[in-house]
């Protein structure tokens, strides 16, 4: 879904280029229905002013550690490991997030819920991390992922601005661990 603004765009933009109004209506289409269903998957963070007030600054902060993270050359980002750290250092960031603005569990639920929609992770790992953060698993080798994040997210708000960009690094060391699970199946 996160393809579909993109390519609503594009055709617009080629429509605007041929004078085809055909083609700029239909990318318009593409382009507001797809914001508007996102939108409304959202609903109740944008609707909240408690979660919203935590969902923009951690979706910015999220941005920052996807770029760190990806800019990391000697390290595979796309394989089962790696999405799996990924997913488990950001769930860290957003229970710190949470435990900060004081929510219960349903303010919490959504928004996990709004985030991983963002973060554009696969149900199965949504779940399943969900899973595994609620049973409290602290001796598990995969927790120490959800601490790092949650860590790294209350070095930010307390002043560290450059935190972030250690969010690679952090990552790597994570999928390095032999002892981490190799994939979400393991966890």
């Amino acid at each position: 879904m996160k393809y579909a603004p993109l390519i609503g765009l594009g055709l617009a933009g080629w429509g605007l280029v041929t004078l085809d109004w055909f083609k700029i209506g239909i990318g318009a289409v593409l382009f507001f229905g797809a914001f508007f269903f996102d939108t409304y998957k959202k609903r109740s963070v944008v609707k909240n002013n408690k979660l919203f007030t935590v969902y923009r600054p951690l979706t910015e902060l999220i941005r920052i550690v996807r770029k760190a993270i990806d800019s990391r050359s000697d390290f595979d980002a796309q394989s089962p490991k790696a999405t799996l750290a990924q997913s488990l250092f950001f769930l860290g960031m957003l229970d710190a997030a949470s435990q900060a603005s004081n929510m219960n569990d349903k303010e919490f639920l959504q928004l996990f819920s709004a985030i991983f929609q963002d973060l554009n992770f696969e149900d199965d790992i949504k779940s399943r991390v969900l899973l595994f953060h609620q049973s409290l698993q602290t001796d598990h080798n995969a927790f120490a992922a959800i601490m790092k994040g949650g860590d790294l997210y209350t070095k930010f708000i307390n002043g560290n601005t450059m935190a972030p960009v250690t969010a690679g690094m952090l990552v790597e060391e994570i999928v390095r661990d032999p002892r981490f699970p190799a994939s979400v199946k393991e966890l």
